[in-house]
């Protein structure tokens, strides 16, 4: 740390080996070529700690029951759907969460822990399914969710 203070970095995410910023594309790709097979890192940095754990929980909080709230909206416009329905919905929308942020960020920049955030969006958007397909379809008989087949109408003549 007292050799990056000393550097008089801007906050940001670094990745060293790296070239200037006014290098020019062929220069960025010999260092590719030159870097490929060799050890890299990438850094976050902040000039100073700012823990406000609280806030953090509470946004966080926020934004997890904005989520919810929006996937409810996404359920309701389901037409009579079943408690398998919701909870293999919850699971597509973990899935695509993974996928969107984590998995992509890991194309680029390989994180030992991708498979701790496959199993969080999974696990956490399972259970949410769960609660949710029960709270959602509580009160309702099995029979009130199938849909009925009406015969086809005939034409006059």
């Amino acid at each position: 740390m007292s050799f990056l203070n000393t550097q008089q970095l801007k906050e940001g995410g670094y990745v060293l080996p790296n070239l200037p910023d006014n290098a020019t594309m062929d220069e960025h790709e010999q260092h590719m070529k030159a870097s490929e097979g060799k050890p890299w890192a990438s850094i976050q940095y902040h000039s100073s700690l700012k823990n406000n754990m609280a806030m953090n929980m509470i946004r966080g909080l926020l934004v997890n029951i904005v989520i919810v709230f929006l996937f409810c909206w996404l359920i309701k416009r389901m037409n009579a759907a079943s408690f398998s329905t919701i909870v293999t919905s919850a699971l597509v929308v973990g899935f695509i969460v993974f996928l969107n942020a984590p998995y992509t960020g890991a194309i680029w920049y390989e994180s030992f822990d991708i498979w701790a955030y496959l199993a969080d969006a999974i696990v956490s958007w399972g259970l949410t399914g769960l609660w949710l397909a029960w709270w959602m379809r509580r009160g309702r008989t099995k029979m009130s969710t199938m849909k009925v087949k009406e015969p086809p109408m005939e034409m006059a003549n």
